[in-house]
């Protein structure tokens, strides 16, 4: 598989990270680019790939100190890049790698995350974003940087298991709790993710263009049921609309534990 790494000049904790890479002498495939990642629109186009790896900074107003992975796509509006109501192609398998890698070799006092499917660009290649938070501080942390660029060279460079159910999340909130422990204790591999907050937004259009751009069989949608709030009926009737089974956190939870 062909992976390109995506090193923004106006992003601090990208610029951090692509100085950890040196460290590592781990520079194969890696561009630089003026525009903030957010914002590279089909990037893919100027630098094609099978994979895109976008390493930056997340920004909170918690200020906690975390490491973070998710992928691209706006499930309403387009914010922060992208283009309104539309996913960018999304690989499961890596996402849960990354994320189950990150866990692995994390030694500080960060909080190892997933994050819900927010924010662009629009592509037309799986991509993730690894991320820093949520400071300056931490962003500047050469130790978090090494870290994150460990974890990117043992995504291309290392084998990892590829025998995952792969679901769509639906539910929760923005660190989605209960679909770390799933993607850290389970089988389960997850594609996009749909918060509660963007529900609303949630429609059999959207949903099927989610199950479309997954690499891989989509076998269930997995719904975090504490967490979707009012929008528990409109939920059941989208997993009938697209003819998908629907789970629940909790249940395939205790299936493994």
């Amino acid at each position: 598989m062909k992976y390109k790494i995506i090193i923004s000049k106006k992003d601090i904790a990208s610029l951090s990270i692509y100085e950890a890479l040196k460290k590592i002498n781990f520079l194969e495939n890696v561009h630089v680019i003026q525009e903030r990642t957010i914002n590279a629109e089909h990037i893919d186009k100027k630098y094609p790939a099978d994979f895109i790896i976008f390493p930056t900074k997340h920004q909170s107003t918690s200020l906690k100190k975390t490491l973070s992975v998710h992928n691209p796509g706006n499930w309403g509006k387009a914010e922060f890049g992208g283009e309104d109501f539309t996913l960018p192609p999304s690989n499961p398998i890596i996402l849960k790698n990354a994320l189950l890698e990150l866990k692995k070799l994390n030694n500080l006092d960060y909080e190892v995350s997933g994050e819900v499917t927010h924010h662009g660009p629009n592509l037309s290649t799986p991509s993730l974003f690894i991320e820093i938070g949520s400071s300056l501080l931490q962003w500047k942390d050469e130790k978090a940087a090494l870290i994150i660029a460990e974890t990117i060279k043992s995504i291309i460079k290392n084998s990892h298991p590829t025998n995952y159910k792969i679901a769509i999340g639906i539910g929760g909130g923005h660190y989605m709790p209960s679909f770390n422990k799933v993607i850290e204790k389970t089988n389960i591999s997850l594609s996009f993710i749909c918060p509660k907050h963007n529900l609303e937004n949630l429609n059999d259009i959207i949903l099927k263009q989610a199950i479309e751009k997954t690499t891989g069989y989509v076998d269930f949608l997995l719904v975090d049921w504490k967490g979707v709030g009012p929008y528990k009926e409109k939920v059941k009737e989208l997993a009938k609309k697209v003819n998908l089974e629907l789970k629940r956190t909790d249940q395939v939870l205790k299936e493994f534990l």
